[in-house]
Order: structure tokens, then sequence, then C-alpha cells
């Protein structure tokens, strides 16, 4: 069965330009389709901003904090966060110094970010004036003791002369030969590798450990609809041959653009604060919270930015079929990645990788992926640089006592079904007081940039102006992901 997605959304997913913003100079082009995707295709869609209104919004990670700094001057706005802190997947955590090496921080959710496509958050962090330094990113991945390795830089090894003929195949083909339309989320990854008759060891060995360090979806890793998988090579962001470009890491750690958004916010955000249940009415929802009101609280509208599985809980109650065909669970699928602060140089293959190295192994414990994030100085009798490690088995994990700090996220599965059913939240988007953003508004391979953006455009919908205005790149972004959302405030 095809995966479910109105016409009309699949057709604004078709102008979906072929290159990031940016690449047209690279490529000796003009920006002329600046006046193709512009802000004119969404004016339309600002709501009224006379009126002051009271707005809930659900889930504090950027999408709500987002949406939350945008509204905050216009309306009365309350962020209710069910954590003690926000962020959601941004996560810095604090090493401190030590007398023989200075102190550091090292991100545990988003890492990096590439500017090329991210241009609304590349635009958040000038305007806030967030400082972001350029890293020399590599990929390295080893197998087994016996020693099976390669990497981006990293070529005269036995396995890479075995599968290199199978990376050029796969690339030179997402490059100059691909066929697959940027509407069509059905052929997945696995079955595009079928139809080149790539090997076996080629995907295990070299298509995982390049993919699984920026993609989302691991566990279902091969069932990725193929045409965002070609977003990341065609724009250089992933390469077998040469190492990731354009990447950069936020300066004092990446929970700095959500302290920086959240700063304005005051008393207005409400931490360790579970919401239970949201009721709509003709003119208004109310919210229920632990031990909020007996009745809850009233509101004029409400911006849920959590989980669609979450979303569906709380909007259970007065459900209608529309929205319970857009938030089928089906559709919407998570997973859990463990992710580790520690020193255990154990559970890497090749002691302290360098830094901002991505060290992909895969051992008879399991796969994990293990970085480098500091750059700190060390000097002589230094205790072990802490590591960042993911794990996706169970006993590819560090030693307990050499763990630090360890974090659990949940991750949407990109598939074609989830992909299509993202486009077609437009249907209910705006619909009762309820407005939808977040990641699962987001479309691979730029979750973070689309989480981001998509708080933006319910923010606009709600009356809040669009903050990087004569940003040409951003712009486009912002117009082209506002169509794909359909957010309209002046909705039934």
């Amino acid at each position: 069965m095809e995966p479910r997605a109105s016409r009309e959304a699949l057709a604004i997913i078709a102008i979906v330009p072929e290159r990031y913003p940016g690449d047209e100079a690279a490529h000796g082009q003009t920006a002329s389709a600046k006046s193709v995707y512009s802000l004119d295709m969404v004016e339309r869609r600002e709501g009224p901003t006379g009126a002051r209104k009271k707005i809930a919004i659900v889930g504090g990670g950027i999408a709500g904090v987002a949406a939350a700094w945008q509204l905050h001057e216009t309306h009365e706005v309350t962020l209710f966060e069910a954590q003690p802190r926000l962020g959601g997947h941004v996560r810095t955590a604090e090493i401190p110094g030590d007398g023989t090496q200075t102190s550091a921080t090292a991100d545990l959710g988003v890492i990096i970010i590439n500017t090329r496509g991210y241009p609304n958050l590349a635009a958040l962090y000038q305007k806030l004036r967030i400082g972001l330094r350029p890293i020399a990113l590599s990929v390295q991945a080893y197998f087994g003791p016996d020693g099976d390795h390669w990497g981006t830089d990293c070529h005269d090894t036995r396995l890479f002369r075995e599968v290199e003929a199978d990376c050029h195949t796969f690339q030179d083909s997402l490059m100059h030969r691909f066929d697959v339309p940027m509407t069509d989320f059905s052929v997945t990854l696995g079955a595009y590798c079928d139809r080149l008759g790539l090997s076996q060891v080629f995907r295990e060995k070299a298509l995982v450990p390049l993919l699984i360090v920026l993609q989302v979806t691991r566990g279902s890793l091969w069932e990725t609809p193929v045409v965002f998988v070609r977003q990341m090579f065609r724009h250089g962001v992933l390469s077998f041959f040469a190492p990731p470009s354009g990447w950069v890491m936020i300066e004092g750690g990446s929970a700095r653009e959500i302290d920086a958004l959240s700063s304005t916010l005051g008393d207005r955000v409400r931490p360790q604060t579970r919401v239970r249940r949201v009721q709509r009415s003709q003119d208004s929802v109310t919210i229920h919270w632990d031990g909020g009101p007996p009745g809850g609280e009233r509101f004029d509208d409400v911006i849920l930015t959590c989980s669609l599985d979450i979303a569906r809980m709380l909007i259970a109650e007065d459900a209608d079929e529309v929205e319970r065909a857009a938030l089928d669970p089906k559709s919407f699928q998570y997973e859990d990645l463990q992710v580790f602060l520690h020193t255990d140089l154990d559970a890497v293959a090749r002691g302290t990788p360098e830094p901002w190295l991505f060290q992909y192994n895969h051992t008879a414990r399991g796969r994990s992926v293990t970085l480098n994030p500091t750059q700190r100085t060390l000097g002589a009798g230094a205790a072990p640089t802490p590591l960042v490690t993911y794990c996706f088995d169970a006993d590819a994990t560090p030693a307990p006592d050499k763990v630090q700090e360890r974090v659990t996220f949940s991750h949407l599965i990109a598939t074609p079904a989830s992909c299509a059913a993202a486009v077609g939240l437009r249907a209910i988007n705006g619909r009762r007081h309820t407005f939808y953003a977040g990641h699962s508004c987001a479309l691979p391979p730029n979750w973070h940039e689309g989480a981001f953006v998509s708080g933006l455009i319910v923010a606009q919908a709600l009356g809040a102006p669009y903050p990087f205005r004569g940003d040409a790149a951003a712009e486009r972004v912002f117009a082209l992901m506002s169509m794909v959302m359909g957010v309209d405030a002046q909705a039934p």
C-alpha cells in the first residue's frame, strides 16, 4: 500500500530545491531561486496580531522554545516541560577541570550542525551572537578483533579496497543517475541498494557506519526513504571519499541555543510539569497537568511540540476522526538511543579518538559510535578524556563505574509511512485551536533545523513575525516548510 499523503502536499514537496541554500555559488549559478521560493508564498498565513492570546505550549524542545521565544512579547505564553530541563534532544554536559586539564563541555544529543543545511539556525546564532567553530569531521569504522577498518580519510586498507567499487556505484548513482522523484517516499534505502546490486559487505561495513553517524534512524536504517539519503550525499554532507564538509560546533555547547532562547521567558516556563490531558471546546482549550487545579487551566490555543504518540494521548478524550487518522500510531514509530559520557577506553577500538573523529565500532559486544567532543589541553598525567558513546546494542555499553552521565533519547524512525504522515499533519495543524510542531513535522535529514522552523511557522500563524527577513537562504527554507505544514490560524 502506498504511504498516505495528499496529492496537494506531495505537489508541494516536489518543488523542494535540489540544492541547499548557498549551493548556487558553488555551482557557478546565481541565486535567482529567491524570487520563486520567497516569503510572498506564505504571507497569507500570518494570523491576527491585534488580540493578545493565552497560549499553552506542551514540550520544551527546540520547537517549543522557539515558538515561546517568538510569541512571548505579543501573547501570554506558558511553556510546559515534563523534564527538569528544557532542550529535548539538546543536552550539554559540563566537564570540570582538575588542575591538569582545562574545563570543557560535551554535547550528548544535538552535537554539530551544517550551516548550509541549517540556515535558520545559522541566522539565529548570528542574531543571538552564539559563536560557531568549524570542525574537521571524519568517520572511521572498525570491525572485530582482526582490525578490519576504513575511514573517510583512511582508504588504504583491505576492507576499503573490497568495497570501493560499490562505494563508487552507490555515490555516483545518487549524484548523477538518480531517478526517484522527490515525492516518492516508497523507495527505501534497502530497495535502492537491491536495485544497484550492491554487496552485503558494502551495506554493513561501508554504508551503515557512514549513515549511522549522522542519520537519526538507526534500527530501521534500510527503511529510510532514499530521497533523503541522496540529499546528504549530493550536498557533500556525506561522502565515502572525503570527510563530511560544512560542519560546525556551537562554542560552549548546544545548550547555549536553548539558554539564549529561553532567557526572556522567566516564570512562563514550567519545568517538571507533566501535562496529562488537553480538552478542546469551540472557543478554547483546557490544559490539565499533575499538581494543577482540579478543573485545569483555560487557554485560547495550544501548541503540541511533544512526540506524536504523546500528542495523541493528550487529545484522546475528544479527538475527532480526522485527528485520529492523522495521528495513527502505526505511521509514527519511535526508538530509544542510549548515550553515555564515560572514560572506558575498553569500549572503543583504538583508544581515545582524535577530536571530532566519529569512531564506529562493531564487535561481538554490538555496535556503537564513539566521539571525542573536546579540544581541551591535556597536561602530563592528565585524567582520561571523557568520551561520548552512542550504543545501538545493550552489550556495547561502557563499564558502569566509568560512566559519568547517561541519557536516553527517543527518535522518530524515518520510514516511508512516517515521512508521508508528517506531510499529512497539514490536515489537522491549526484545527480546533490545536497546533503541531517539532521533529514529527520535519522531514529528514535536517531534523533539528526542521523542528526549529516548525516552531517559527506556528508562531507566525498566531501573529508573530518571521524573525529572519532578508536572509534569502533562511527565508526559502521557511517558505517551503510553511507550505508543507499547511498551518492556518483561521482553520475551523
